[in-house]
């Protein structure tokens, strides 16, 4: 089964869902690796209202899934 995430009405922020999931599949798959995480870094960055050391984290959780 599919679930849908659910769309913020007045979002500020832009929705990158589909062309992350694209890098991430990239990331994993260890294809163009280097620039797929530059990419995810550079899309969250726009998507998030986090910054300095919350905004660092959050890109080690992401990045770091992908390593288990």
């Amino acid at each position: 089964d599919r679930v849908e995430p659910l769309r913020a009405t007045g979002a500020s922020h832009p929705d990158h869902t589909f062309h992350l999931r694209s890098l991430a599949g990239q990331y994993a798959a260890g294809t163009h690796r280097e620039l797929a995480g530059q990419g995810i870094r550079r899309l969250l960055k726009e998507e998030s209202e986090l910054a300095g050391d919350d905004f660092e984290a959050l890109t080690r959780v992401v990045l770091g899934a992908f390593s288990l």
